[in-house]
């Protein structure tokens, strides 16, 4: 098993479950990520950004897009971030 391969195995050892209520079925914390029902680990930038897309999503002009362009890059920044 390769150095990685263990990594991953040791941190999907110690996931947390968020809460006993049935909504969060299979939703569980992985080290410092969200693992979601499809098994896809997201960071906090990733869900802040959906957040901000999904508010946004009902005005598409270009002031918007602007303002998504400054998120992004701004999470860009929080992500190389130690």
């Amino acid at each position: 098993m390769g150095l990685k391969q263990k990594a991953m195995s040791s941190i999907l050892s110690a996931k947390r479950e968020l809460s006993d209520e049935a909504k969060w079925d299979g939703f569980y914390m992985v080290g410092d990520r969200l693992c979601l029902p499809t098994g896809q680990l997201v960071q906090p930038q990733q869900i802040i950004l959906a957040m901000a897309l999904l508010e946004l999503g009902a005005h598409p002009d270009v002031q918007v897009n602007s303002k998504i362009g400054r998120i992004a890059r701004k999470l860009n920044e929080l992500r190389s971030i130690p």
